[in-house]
């Protein structure tokens, strides 16, 4: 039986590098800072993607040290409004808002040396003292957004876990190998 043999061209290629999307195998790579122009990036291919087929599964390559947490919201929304199956990898490092992004996965997979952390992230505030206590006010309700989808995938290896929990390790960093994080059941598997 002959196999349908894939053509990526030099054209692809180019693409793949500007754009950070491999159209024919349905892959976004996602590295370096999260912020509003790469989550821009990401949600524009994930949208085209899902344009060219809405039911085939997307693949999301994660290598990010962190960054923007509003961006990372943005593309972990636009992802669970896809309404497809999306599979996240994570490589090198999944930091911070990275970790929002790769949860938003169907399927989560991390590299055996990938570093893994999560943590209450930093806000900054100036100007009226009575804006910044408003903008803190607002940092201690959105942080329970993350606390909430961390705690949601690991009470499903840990009934035992509790929101308590979830937050003590995001009081300062909780830096993870793959095995941990695997273990905590915030990934998948190890690829």
């Amino acid at each position: 039986m002959a196999t349908k043999k894939s053509r990526i061209t030099k054209g692809i290629i180019d693409q793949f590098f500007e754009f950070n999307v491999l159209i024919p195998t349905r892959t976004i790579y996602f590295g370096g800072d999260v912020d509003p122009s790469t989550a821009e990036l990401a949600i524009k291919a994930l949208y085209t993607l899902k344009a060219i087929n809405a039911k085939k599964q997307i693949t999301l390559i994660i290598n990010t040290m962190g960054g923007c947490e509003y961006s990372a919201w943005a593309i972990y929304d636009t992802i669970k409004s896809l309404k497809l199956p999306v599979k996240t990898v994570a490589h090198g490092s999944c930091m911070s808002a990275g970790t929002i992004i790769f949860l938003a996965g169907d399927t989560r997979l991390i590299a055996e040396n990938c570093v893994f952390m999560v943590h209450d992230g930093s806000d900054y505030a100036e100007g009226h003292r009575k804006n910044v206590e408003r903008w803190a006010e607002f940092g201690k309700r959105y942080r329970r957004y993350a606390y909430r989808i961390y705690y949601e995938e690991m009470k499903k290896k840990n009934k035992r876990m509790t929101m308590e929990k979830v937050e003590d390790m995001c009081n300062l960093d909780t830096i993870l190998t793959a095995k941990e994080t695997v273990k905590l059941g915030l990934a998948t598997r190890i690829l």
